[in-house]
């Protein structure tokens, strides 16, 4: 992914990253203030159905004293009876007698009026009935709700069962699940009505907020705008911001450090890995004495998804630092066997060389690697050399065990870009490697009057003291070649015989006629620092 893309995507996931958690955390608030809304409705529900429970009870008691007395129902003293338990309840408005269809007296005295005939609404027990929305006579004047027990009656205004006190934006209603809707405070609405007389699970969602409860026979409710949930969502939201605050704050701290990442050379290179766009150039190695092709080192470039290449001194060092080594040194060797295992097989007097960090040589990995990923490829042990620095060699005993693993194994061992490091005859002496490559720079020095142009015939000197092959790099002119050979070096490389070449490339030049010019590398090679977005 380019750069700007990483910062574009890190400004839209950094948005979101506050946005969501803030949207989240209004929703939560929402339906906190929402659930304590429907608290507040269902204490005032349980409320109503308190004080239904409460004077249906007082109605019923009531009446069955009355019907127990002996005394005339219309004498002075029952009619005072009447009174006091009417003035005693705070539910019953009136408690009076019926007699062949004329109410004969209440509690406030004789009447002699006609009564007429009121249909029962549903019945508490088998010996009382209640009536709903009874015409009172003219002193009480509301429809009133009549409980009756033979032939005495008590009078409830269902206004009562509601009086609750609640804001004036609650609505409120009482139901029996015989007798339908009782009373009702606010005018609640259709809808709301609905969910007393009807299954709520299947009667239409009102758009307020609500609490219904059922105990016993009967089923109250209680309403509110959701404009009223408006005040508690305030505190609910101020409640949660701060752990939302955080939140915030842990993703956008997290997007940002991963996109630093991402942006940071340690990123991209592992982004490359991810997208496996590290690929190998076969640079020619060549027999001096006769020109001939004896194989290739591996050289690990990264192709970036923008078409532009790096070559390793940019990114290898970083893998190094970042232990990234490993995972490229795999990849390598994954990409050195796809590449050239059919020539490998058919060719087995050509050999490919590896190079290898100071972690690979240390940990002796790489032996069991290259063992697992040579199984089954024709390829020969032998055909594989390992190539290290003598800075990656400086653990001396650790890099000797794994140079006599590869050894046993029928590895070739060499030291790479010999003379820049820490070499000496004793320390070549402790590693059993089986050739030096000579450094570039030393090889620029032949044929002039620089002052390390001394160092390359001690080098030479050094490796045939030892018995070592040599190989030189960085080949240019025919005067080092002609130096070179007359020393007794044995192989080199360089664009005097070839620049590295990409597989096929390589494949055409070990089978060209002898004499012919080997192809260019395809594509230039760029700075890995100087890539920007």
């Amino acid at each position: 992914m380019k750069r700007h893309h990483i910062i574009q995507l890190t400004v839209v996931l950094s948005i979101a990253g506050a946005v969501i958690p803030l949207a989240i955390t209004a929703l939560l608030a929402w339906n906190l203030a929402v659930r304590h809304k429907e608290d507040e409705l269902a204490v005032l529900a349980a409320r109503v159905l308190e004080r239904a429970e409460i004077a249906m009870a007082q109605a019923e008691g009531a009446l069955s004293a009355m019907a127990q007395r002996t005394a005339d129902p219309c004498s002075a003293d029952n009619i005072e009876e009447m009174r006091r338990l009417t003035i005693r309840s705070r539910a019953i408005e009136e408690i009076g007698y019926i007699e062949e269809g004329v109410l004969a007296c209440t509690s406030w005295g004789s009447t002699g009026s006609e009564y007429g005939t009121v249909a029962s609404d549903f019945r508490i027990s088998n010996d009382m009935s209640v009536s709903i929305r009874v015409e009172p006579n003219d002193a009480l004047g509301t429809p009133m709700m009549a409980l009756r027990l033979q032939r005495y009656y008590a009078l409830i205004d269902p206004g009562h069962f509601t009086d609750v006190l609640a804001a004036p934006t609650i609505r409120v209603a009482l139901a029996h699940n015989e007798g339908g809707v009782l009373a009702t405070n606010n005018a609640p609405g259709p809808d709301l009505l609905a969910l007393l007389t009807s299954d709520r699970t299947t009667a239409p969602q009102p758009p307020d907020v609500y609490a219904v409860l059922t105990r016993g026979a009967f089923t109250a409710l209680a309403a509110a705008p959701r404009s009223d949930v408006s005040s508690t969502l305030r505190r609910e939201f101020l409640l949660l911001l701060p752990p939302a605050a955080v939140i915030v704050t842990v993703i956008i701290l997290a997007v940002i450090a991963t996109s630093r990442r991402r942006l940071s050379p340690t990123g991209e290179i592992a982004s490359g890995l991810h997208r496996r766009e590290f690929f190998v150039r076969y640079q020619p190695i060549i027999r001096l004495e006769d020109e001939v092709c004896l194989g290739a080192e591996a050289l690990v470039r990264w192709r970036r998804r923008d078409g532009t290449e790096v070559p390793a001194d940019q990114f290898v060092p970083i893998a190094e630092r970042s232990g990234q080594i490993r995972e490229l040194t795999d990849q390598v060797i994954d990409r050195v066997l796809v590449d050239m295992a059919d020539t490998l097989a058919k060719r087995p007097d050509i050999h490919v060389a590896i190079n290898f960090s100071a972690d690979d040589m240390d940990s002796g990995r790489i032996i069991t690697k290259l063992e697992n990923a040579l199984k089954g490829t024709g390829i020969q042990p032998q055909q594989i050399w390992l190539e290290a620095t003598e800075r990656s060699l400086m653990h001396v005993d650790r890099a000797r065990a794994t140079i006599i693993a590869a050894h046993e194994r029928g590895h070739s061992v060499a030291i790479d870009d010999f003379g820049t490091g820490y070499s000496s005859l004793q320390y070549l002496q402790q590693l059993p490697v089986d050739a030096i490559k000579i450094d570039k720079t030393f090889v620029d020095t032949i044929g002039t009057d620089a002052a390390t142009s001394i160092v390359i015939p001690h080098i030479i000197e050094m490796a045939k003291t030892l018995n070592l092959v040599m190989v030189a790099e960085g080949i240019e002119n025919a005067e080092q070649l002609a130096y070179l050979r007359a020393a007794g070096v044995q192989g080199g490389q360089g664009y005097l015989f070839a620049r590295p070449l990409d597989p096929g490339d390589f494949v055409a030049y070990l089978n060209r006629p002898r004499g012919a010019v080997a192809p260019e590398a395809t594509q230039p090679e760029t700075s890995f620092l100087s890539i920007g977005p």
